[in-house]
């Protein structure tokens, strides 16, 4: 191969190849980008001409796990309930909820809810902050009844594992936001 290789406009002419095209990969080009045949196909030219792959991505104001939602109310709605079980092996539901407003729409936050005695309350504390009665009741609900109800969350940051973290603190009704001082 020429070591006249300035750019990859001149690797793909030195070697008359033609990039993937839509004609040839349907998805070239598709989703802004580029296709994973064009990926590809250009590692696998950088690696031939001895050119070293550099990677750039812009991470400003994310992390690990997603954007970290400020600290305070946020108006969210339900978009997943899940029973699971902890790592102690109690059954434990998984609230998601995702941010409905402000700059922060979209941002997704999890509650750890366990069903143990001593925590039973915050199972009634979080269904009744999305609008289910629960206290001094037998409850039944589906995840259709709880999916996409309107709640107020609260949110800190705290450290989990070495790692800063949002966490729900309290899950409730906007009525009950109103008049709510943390």
């Amino acid at each position: 191969m020429s070591k006249d290789i300035k750019t990859l406009s001149d690797l793909f002419d030195q070697e008359k190849m033609m990039k993937p095209t839509p004609e040839v990969d349907p998805f070239a080009g598709a989703f802004g980008g580029e296709s994973s045949a064009d990926v590809d196909f250009m590692s696998g030219k950088l690696a031939e001409a001895g050119i070293e792959e550099e990677f750039s991505e812009d991470f400003t104001g994310e992390t690990a796990g997603g954007r970290l939602a400020s600290e305070g109310l946020h108006r969210c709605k339900v978009i997943d309930i899940e029973l699971t079980t902890s790592s102690k092996g109690d059954p434990m539901y998984v609230w998601t909820f995702e941010v409905v407003d402000t700059d922060e729409k979209g941002v997704q936050l999890k509650l750890f809810t366990v069903s143990t005695p001593k925590a039973i309350w915050k199972i009634i504390e979080t269904l009744e902050g999305v609008g289910i009665p629960a206290s001094n009741s037998v409850v039944r609900f589906k995840k259709s009844d709880i999916k996409d109800r309107i709640c107020i969350v609260n949110v800190i940051h705290e450290s989990y594992k070495g790692r800063m973290q949002a966490s729900v603190v309290r899950v409730m009704t906007e009525e009950e936001a109103l008049n709510y001082t943390s």
